[in-house]
């Protein structure tokens, strides 16, 4: 699954987003990494907390 098709997912789910965060393959990476062009090629894997809404 790409960043793009996982970010798109998030917003038609029903639930509060409290953390979210994109880890870079290398820490080296991580500008890079905040290009939206070339994300996808130096993101290793994107981490994503959600809360039910009350």
């Amino acid at each position: 699954m790409t960043i793009r098709r996982f970010r798109n997912l998030l917003k038609q789910v029903d639930f509060d987003i409290i953390c979210y965060k994109e880890v870079p393959l290398r820490p080296f990476l991580m500008p890079l990494s905040r290009i939206p062009v070339i994300k996808e090629c130096f993101v290793k894997m994107a981490v994503c907390v959600l809360e039910k809404p009350k």
